[in-house]
């Protein structure tokens, strides 16, 4: 049995766009000012398909012709109001597709979906305006506390740690036992993750309590430092790391992630971060963000490094934006 067009599927809303598909490129279409449409093909009909920035400098270039072939995951449908033939769809639905979502494909690939694995795309090939990113095949290096951020009415925001994040809920009348009685018990538990789990989901609305005391809206996050599973080609002083930001993330999640372990990380969306510290790519997740754990010992050259305790005499031969683990007695403390 011949494959269906991948196209009629998708126009007539029978399958997703997102999946893994090939499609070749039947024309570009000059919309003036260095902009341009694609027009993609199954081999049974056409749609037009809106494209980023670097892929229009990669058609100015010359990088991407017609009768090219284009792997593509993550693609969106865009303006179709309901299922319709592909015969009666016009110019207003298309297909929405970005740099990271896309990747050349060799001559003789058979168009329309594939059903194998999704390309895993190294960060070195990664742009941050490049739309999202379908799959990574990363190590967590790092791993950094759990914030929250409390947005006020007039539009400031806040961001505390674990203890102050505490007492500003007892301030606020929460109550003192009850918190402390809740963090113990969660604390006291065995530290098997599934413990801990179904305590949280027996004490749903005691945490929801903590976060949703009266005019309050926080969302709780945390960073951790990410590397390629493989880093064969790549530096730390390229992007070779990236920043991975876990958000309307909550403690359970917070010790789900394990520093030194390999996940497949399937949905992210890149950003331009402020944060001039963090050299590489951002990344954050969302609703469709979905984590895989890949077991097994971590055997391929990788940028993961396990904590070690920095003595301070060692400090002032250090980097200036290294990181440093250390265990100090304070003797001292000066206002400057």
């Amino acid at each position: 049995m011949g494959q269906s067009s991948v196209l009629k599927r998708i126009i007539e809303q029978d399958d997703v766009a997102t999946k893994h598909m090939v499609l070749a490129i039947s024309d570009i279409v000059d919309l003036g000012n260095n902009s341009y449409m694609l027009k993609l093909t199954d081999g049974w009909y056409q749609i037009n398909a809106m494209i980023d920035t670097h892929m229009k400098q990669s058609i100015a270039n010359g990088k991407l012709k017609i009768g090219q072939k284009l792997s593509i995951c993550g693609a969106q449908l865009c303006g179709a109001n309901g299922p319709k033939s592909p015969l009666q769809a016009d110019s207003s639905t298309y297909l929405s597709i970005s740099t990271n979502g896309c990747l050349p494909a060799a001559w003789d690939k058979k168009l329309g979906y594939h059903p194998n694995k999704i390309p895993i795309r190294p960060l070195s090939s990664l742009f941050e305006d490049g739309g999202m990113v379908t799959m990574l095949d990363i190590i967590v290096c790092r791993k950094y506390p759990l914030l929250r951020t409390e947005t006020f009415p007039n539009g400031e925001k806040i961001t505390r740690g674990a203890q102050e994040e505490d007492s500003t809920i007892i301030r606020r009348g929460f109550g003192e036992q009850s918190l402390h009685k809740n963090r113990q018990d969660f604390g006291s538990l065995e530290s098997s993750t599934q413990s801990r789990r179904n305590y949280t989901d027996n004490n749903s609305e005691l945490f929801q309590d903590q976060q949703d005391a009266p005019d309050r809206k926080v969302s709780s996050y945390f960073k951790m430092t990410v590397c390629d599973y493989s880093c064969t080609f790549a530096t730390k002083q390229d992007t070779g790391m990236a920043t991975l930001t876990f958000s309307n993330a909550n403690e359970i999640h917070h010790m789900d992630i394990n520093e030194g372990s390999r996940y497949k990380v399937f949905f992210l969306t890149p950003y331009l971060s402020k944060a001039k510290w963090a050299s590489g790519l951002h990344f954050t997740t969302s609703r469709n963000t979905r984590w895989e754990v890949v077991p097994g010992p971590n055997k391929l050259i990788s940028f993961y490094e396990p904590r070690e305790v920095t003595q301070c005499d060692s400090v002032d031969y250090m980097h200036h934006l290294s990181e440093a683990d250390m265990v100090v007695f304070v003797l001292r403390k000066s206002r400057y």
